[in-house]
């Protein structure tokens, strides 16, 4: 429902008010699931940090007063509380896991094959809306000006994926998936293959985007990937610069130019400003979610996920948003670091500590090799995502949460597993580093800002 979106442009289903229907199911379906499921809170601290963002989010506009705000806060932002709880409570198996994974692979298919054929359409609309001239409108690619007397055509999707930075960020942050398929060993011959001829598509996809914030992400997500799956640091650093570039020199016409308007690196830095001024003016709750426009001096966003999130939500609401980020860091590096079941026993018998009288069977050898190579390919998507969060607000954005849910529901899977739990991963502990990066973050911004401006 969310990459498809049949609700927007499927005739008989139009202004039906499906997707509500949809969430309202999910949500009787899954109350009455957690009846016999022993899924808890408390097994993943990113759990209680998205309903920490949950409260204060709805405080953000609480502490103002705004009544109206806080309930359109409380039935929007709900709507990805849910999503996330979904993912984490009901994602309790590693064949579940790779069922999600599958799932948003052919939803970004489709969203692929809607923007090339956008692009290649005499008309240039996607596969549906012909006869509505409002569906015109809205499946018509984005075109805006080159700098020269020629104009750029922008491919889009539907519904949250309508802006081309989205549909780029979601594709990159898929993309991972099916390059580890590539490149796995235990992998079948046809999965390699058809995660090769997935790739293809997205990639041209983002391509067509002209978006510079999606070559940034993919740029920045190919040297991360590489850094962390291939075993030589020396060989994933060379072939990760050698992509990076290749990937920075084939890039769509946006990527050498910049604009004179609000989305250029002088717009960002003066909204990057007006982003501090409002944490100084509300520091604990922030001015309000979604109200960043109103407050802006020329009623635009951050352009940086960071400022957004702090401008709004004030240090109680970066707190937990940047926690969000940091745990599931974390947490997707210690997956890509695991050891195979096997070895992890033969090193504690070596040390003189008592390990497992259970050998890992092969079954959970594969399986421990498999949510490795998950959370590495998860890892590299989120980094390619929070590049370019630090040039584009989308601090809300559904795709984000997603991969949020994902990496800790890998994490519990681990953790139930015979060979858990986690090692390396986010304890309560670590909050203590994310109140010391909200307190450094900030003021490394600002310092940086006044740098740059002189």
């Amino acid at each position: 429902m969310l990459f498809v979106r049949p609700q927007e442009w499927v005739p008989l289903l139009l202004n039906q008010r499906l997707m509500k229907w949809v969430i309202g199911a999910a949500l009787v379906s899954w109350l009455g699931s957690l009846m016999h499921s022993n899924w808890r809170l408390r097994d993943a601290p990113q759990n209680w940090l998205m309903l920490g963002l949950f409260f204060a989010i709805l405080m953000s506009h609480v502490a103002h007063a705004y009544l109206a705000a806080t309930i359109a806060a409380f039935l929007d932002f709900g709507k990805i509380v849910l999503l996330y709880l979904l993912i984490v409570s009901l994602v309790t198996s590693l064949k579940r896991a790779k069922g999600l994974v599958l799932a948003m692979v052919i939803g970004c298919l489709f969203m692929s094959a809607w923007g090339i054929w956008q692009a290649h359409s005499p008309e240039h609309y996607g596969f549906a809306g012909y006869g509505d001239p409002y569906y015109r409108a809205v499946e018509q690619p984005i075109v805006q000006p080159d700098g020269q007397e020629s104009v750029i055509w922008r491919v889009r999707a539907l519904g949250i994926f309508r802006d081309p930075n989205d549909l780029s960020l979601m594709l990159v942050a898929v993309l991972p998936f099916l390059f580890a398929t590539v490149l796995s060993g235990a992998a079948s011959r046809m999965a390699r293959f058809l995660s090769l001829a997935a790739a293809g598509p997205m990639l041209y996809c983002i391509y067509l985007t002209n978006s510079r914030g999606g070559w940034l992400a993919l740029a920045v997500m190919v040297v991360a990937f590489f850094y962390i799956y291939i075993p030589s640091r020396k060989l994933g650093l060379a072939l990760a610069g050698v992509t990076c570039i290749a990937v920075l020199a084939l890039g769509p016409s946006r990527m050498a130019t910049v604009s004179s308007d609000e989305g250029s690196a002088r717009g960002r830095l003066s909204a990057w400003g007006e982003g501090n001024r409002m944490l100084k003016s509300s520091p604990l709750f922030g001015v309000g979610k979604d109200m960043y426009g109103d407050f802006s001096e020329h009623g635009r966003v951050a352009h940086n996920s960071f400022v957004h999130c702090w401008a709004e939500l004030g240090l109680f609401g970066y707190f937990f948003w940047l926690g969000m980020v940091i745990s599931t860091a974390k947490d997707g590096w210690a997956l890509s670091r695991t050891q195979p079941p096997n070895e992890a026993v033969a090193e504690l018998s070596n040390s003189g500590t008592v390990g497992r009288e259970k050998v890992p069977t092969a079954e959970a050898r594969e399986e421990s090799a498999e949510l490795r190579r998950m959370g590495r390919a998860a890892l590299a998507g989120l980094v390619g995502f929070m590049a370019a969060a630090l040039f584009l607000s989308r601090t809300y954005v559904i795709p984000l949460y997603v991969m949020f849910a994902l990496v800790a529901a890998l994490r519990q899977i681990y953790d139930r597993s015979d060979y858990g739990p986690l090692p390396s991963s986010f304890k309560p502990k670590d909050l203590k580093l994310v109140l010391a990066a909200v307190l450094v973050s900030i003021p490394a911004l600002y310092l940086a800002l006044r740098l740059i401006q002189r």
